[in-house]
């Protein structure tokens, strides 16, 4: 339900003003109705603000047309339907679409994805939300480490080099070797060896 005081300028009710008061009362519903939602809904929820539908219920109570006034009230009582979606359940949904249409396969994590809300329309009757949806995202490969590991041992800068064929996602690597010797290889002991990826 809700109230608005609404003016009069000629001093009487006008079929405008009683307009602009409905206007006034059905806004203040709508925010009200927001505000109640964002207070209620969990961290990850999201509430979708052009699905809102909002309907007057019953008659609106104000004076007649025409009746002297300099200011009067406008009361009356509203329900609204909106959607709330989780927004990990979109996350979850968008990983599998990207990876899909992209094709990157399984190596590959899907990290620091966003979205840009765009046009919704929203069916009550069916229980289903369609919205335009911007995302973006990384693309990280999943490097085993301990496959690359056990590939560069024994090895020397020209094998090293034949291996990483097998890893394309591997753009530069930097080798170093305690203590230094003239001759370069790789040591065959894999405790010997420590392999990090230095993600983008």
């Amino acid at each position: 339900g809700g109230s608005s005081q609404g003016e009069s300028k000629n001093r009487a009710v006008s079929s405008a003003d009683i307009t602009r008061a409905k206007a006034e009362a059905e806004q203040k519903f709508r925010s009200d109705l927001e505000s109640a939602l964002r207070s209620d809904i969990s961290e990850n929820e999201r509430v979708l603000i052009p699905s809102a539908i909002v309907t007057m219920v019953g008659t609106a109570s104000h004076p007649q047309v025409g009746v002297a006034a300099s200011s009067f009230e406008y009361v009356s009582k509203w329900t609204g339907k909106i959607f709330v979606f989780s927004e990990d359940d979109l996350r979850a949904k968008s990983v599998g679409i990207l990876k899909e249409r992209s094709g990157v396969g399984e190596g590959v994590e899907v990290r620091d994805i966003s979205f840009e809300y765009g046009e919704a329309t929203a069916d009550y009757e069916k229980g289903l939300l369609y919205i335009r949806v911007r995302v973006t995202t990384l693309f990280v490969p999943t490097i085993d480490t301990a496959s690359l590991r056990d590939d560069f041992l024994g090895k020397g800068s020209g094998e090293i080099r034949e291996a990483l064929g097998k890893y394309p996602e591997i753009k530069k690597i930097e080798i170093n070797l305690r203590p230094k010797f003239f001759s370069f290889s790789v040591p065959k002991n894999p405790s010997r060896v420590t392999v990090r990826v230095d993600e983008p």
